[in-house]
């Protein structure tokens, strides 16, 4: 009666994560590096021990921390590849802000052209006091 092959079980979830969740870790450094530290801690056992079950064929030990290795590296280069996309996605988005501001004035009407429908500069505005006339100096 053979025992359940929980090496090939484990192995098969490290894949998984490595397909499934980096790419939801490449913004979250500790996650991200957690997953590469679990890839490394499984591919040094599998390559100097190998997996039981197949002494026979020491290659597919290697075969397999090879391609844990590599997704490392792999994950590596596209965790910098996503975080370079994000900076020049936000560098645009910050040129395009700055161009519209820079654009905005010129959108404006000239102050010295009053709206339609303001008081002309001269009349006192609504709600304030008007100016009293000047008194008349008296006649002598």
């Amino acid at each position: 009666m053979s025992s359940f092959p929980w090496e090939v079980l484990i192995l098969g979830v490290v894949l998984g994560v490595n397909r499934l969740a980096t790419p939801a870790t490449y913004e979250r450094p500790i996650a991200f590096w957690a997953i590469q530290v679990m890839n490394v801690a499984v591919a040094l056992p599998v390559a100097l021990v190998g997996i039981p079950g197949t002494e026979g064929f020491p290659a597919l030990g290697w075969l397999i921390a090879g391609l844990l290795l590599f997704h490392v590296l792999q994950n590596v280069s596209l965790r910098g590849t996503a975080l370079a996309r994000k900076r020049q996605a936000l560098a645009a988005r910050e040129q395009a802000r700055k161009l519209r501001a820079l654009e905005a004035p010129a959108a404006l009407p000239r102050s010295d052209t009053p709206l339609p429908g303001t008081p002309p500069s001269d009349a006192p505005l609504p709600g304030t006091p008007a100016e009293a006339p000047a008194e008349k100096p008296p006649a002598e």
